[in-house]
């Protein structure tokens, strides 16, 4: 059996819930929505993360939906670019929308920028939707 670090009570503390607070996370959601978009057009979210934070994103959405009822039936395809300080992270597309998942966290440090973007690629007028979740910690 591999050893066990010994327990050292003078390293642990008692903390009250507004000290504890310093030590977690802040989720976070970051959402855009923008309807009446055509082909080549969409909306975006951009996010500079405060001094003093560092910012952990888990996964992003996009998706696009058709305007009119009677436009349902149509191929509803859209592009999501996720990027980090002008520099690709991710892309996907498709059909409807996208979703990925990051098994690890994408880590922005104080002053990164967050971006967010959906493009649709339908032939006709959509909603379009992007987001992004994760979490904020002091540092």
């Amino acid at each position: 059996m591999k050893d066990l670090p010994d327990f050292n009570p003078s390293a642990q503390a008692v903390r009250t819930i507004a000290d504890w607070a310093a030590f977690e996370g802040t989720d976070k959601n970051f959402t855009a929505e923008a309807n009446d978009k055509t082909f080549g057009t969409g909306t975006y979210v951009w996010y500079i993360v405060p001094t003093g934070k560092t910012l952990y994103i888990t996964g992003t959405q996009a998706s696009v939906r058709a305007r009119l009822a009677a436009d349902g039936d149509k191929p509803q395809m859209c592009q999501l670019s996720f990027v980090k300080t002008g520099n690709d992270v991710a892309w996907g597309g498709g059909n409807g929308g996208v979703a990925l998942t990051f098994s690890k966290p994408i880590v922005f440090g104080a002053g990164s920028l967050l971006e967010l973007f959906i493009t649709s690629y339908a032939n006709h007028t959509v909603n379009v939707y992007v987001s992004a979740q994760g979490y904020e910690v002091n540092v």
